[in-house]
């Protein structure tokens, strides 16, 4: 027997129960089990809308029509020829009241040709061919509020006013564009770029309509919506569309996710905003920039200092900080542009990268150590040559100087000697003087009569036996000079 082809949910049959089709069976169920949570929902085949107030439907005012925008439609299987009893019940003005009372058993389209479905007449392929025509009710909630912008806190994060006046700050459904202003946390890619932008799109006081999906919070507080321009721009997909945040799905979110995930791409194909070449910051361009860097650390070491080795190893460490922070563990939001294939690509060179700098710095502080041994031996070795120099010079300066004062001693020793030589001569003369006058005074008392005796000599004497004068006394004495 043929299974409905419909997508798993909550269904609505002849306006009196709830259903849910989990893909193989039905599971047939009645308050509160029926949907949740009260809201409008659409009727696939028609377009008309029913209010569920938890306990019966309710027809819409037409004055409230205008208030509904773009509701979900899942797609049916059902023909829109046989609309049956749901059908005309929607076309009224009220529906049907839901039974309440509660329902006994689960059945799967495999049980329905039983005699048991006593309140269907006609035969169970009749039955069977009933339920897959009749289209069926899909849940489509439609809650949407009017509100003002007071303020863009971040590219994903924005503050506005209702129209009741109250101070929302809401969260952009679907989009995570990287953070500006986060506490204790770095600016990321485009950050900056992607918070200015949504400003430009609304400034203080720009009236926007928020559109909700399952959930109406996140674990922060914030007010979790799609914020729609009068145009009727999703903010989120035109973030996306600019290359400034990742299309991105929490839990059952994923009213307005096709259309942010499809403008992600065409940013990726358009290289718009983070998927630029030009963007230094983007994922490729930090992956590539940091293989440039650990390749340099890599080179050959022979002929550096422990020194320029002990940078290397500092610059090592530098960029595995940098690796650190760049893992998707560690909460860098740019990677959830990136999916499948590519991400895969971008990862392995990650753990390349990673394994090639950790290689890296532990064969520099090898080397460091090695070199730190080799200049401490050398250091060593230059102490004790110089050590030896020192000793050898203090013996070269003894030799000097002992040397100097030899030949001071000997030139004394000459200066010396020839003084006496000079005296010695200028006494040679004085005596050959002296011999001369007395000579020539013997020769004029020869001829007067006189005899030798003192001459009146009143310079300097040497006296002793055989002196060449006589003083005043009669003594011998020789003549010298005075010192």
């Amino acid at each position: 027997m043929r299974s409905p082809t419909v997508a798993p949910g909550w269904y609505s049959y002849m306006g009196d129960t709830s259903r849910f089709w989990d893909g193989t069976a039905w599971t047939e169920l009645s308050a509160p089990y029926l949907p949740s949570p009260e809201g409008w929902y659409t009727h696939p085949g028609s377009g008309k809308r029913a209010y569920w107030d938890g306990h019966r439907w309710k027809g819409r005012a037409a004055a409230e029509a205008t208030r509904l925008h773009e509701l979900q439609q899942t797609p049916m299987a059902a023909s829109a020829g046989t609309l049956g009893p749901l059908h005309r019940a929607l076309q009224s003005s009220s529906m049907p009241s839901v039974s309440t009372q509660p329902k006994r058993r689960l059945w799967s389209p495999g049980t329905l040709s039983r005699s048991r479905l006593w309140w269907i007449g006609g035969t169970a392929a009749a039955l069977t061919a009933l339920l897959v025509s009749i289209p069926l009710l899909t849940p489509t909630p439609a809650r949407a509020q009017e509100a003002t912008v007071e303020k863009v806190v971040d590219g994903d994060t924005i503050d506005v006013i209702t129209a009741d006046g109250e101070l929302k700050r809401v969260r952009l459904l679907n989009i995570n564009a990287p953070e500006s202003v986060k506490p204790d946390s770095p600016i990321e890619c485009m950050g900056p770029e992607a918070a200015a932008y949504t400003a430009g799109l609304l400034p203080a006081g720009e009236q926007v309509r928020l559109e909700f999906d399952r959930a109406s919070e996140d674990k922060y507080g914030r007010t979790l919506a799609a914020v729609f321009l009068a145009d009727g721009r999703n903010i989120s997909t035109e973030l996306a569309r600019a290359g400034l945040g990742a299309a991105v799905r929490y839990g059952n979110d994923g009213r307005f996710a096709s259309d942010v995930e499809s403008a992600s791409d065409e940013a990726r194909e358009e290289k718009h905003g983070v998927f630029a070449d030009d963007v230094g910051c983007s994922l490729p361009s930090t992956l590539e920039r940091l293989e440039t860097q650990s390749a340099a650390v890599a080179e050959a070491t022979s002929g550096l200092s422990s020194t320029q080795l002990t940078e290397r190893v500092a610059t090592a460490a530098v960029l595995l900080e940098q690796l650190d922070a760049l893992t998707p563990a560690e909460g860098y939001e740019i990677w959830e542009l990136y999916s499948g294939s590519t991400r895969a690509a971008f990862e392995s060179r990650l753990a390349t990268l990673r394994g090639n700098l950790t290689s890296s710095a532990s064969n520099l502080k090898t080397a460091v150590d090695r070199s730190v041994e080799a200049e401490r031996e050398a250091a060593a070795k230059l102490a004790a040559e110089q050590e030896a120099a020192e000793k050898l010079a203090a013996v070269q300066r003894v030799r000097d100087e002992t040397d100097r004062l030899a030949a001071e001693q000997a030139a004394q020793a000459e200066a010396e000697a020839e003084a006496e030589r000079a005296a010695q001569e200028q006494r040679l003369r004085e005596e050959a003087e002296r011999e001369q006058e007395n000579s020539s005074s013997g020769d004029s008392g020869a001829s007067t009569g006189g005899g030798g005796g003192y001459d009146g000599y009143a310079g300097c004497r040497a006296y002793g036996s055989g002196g060449t004068s006589i003083d005043e006394k009669g003594r011998p004495y020789d003549k010298i000079p005075c010192p």
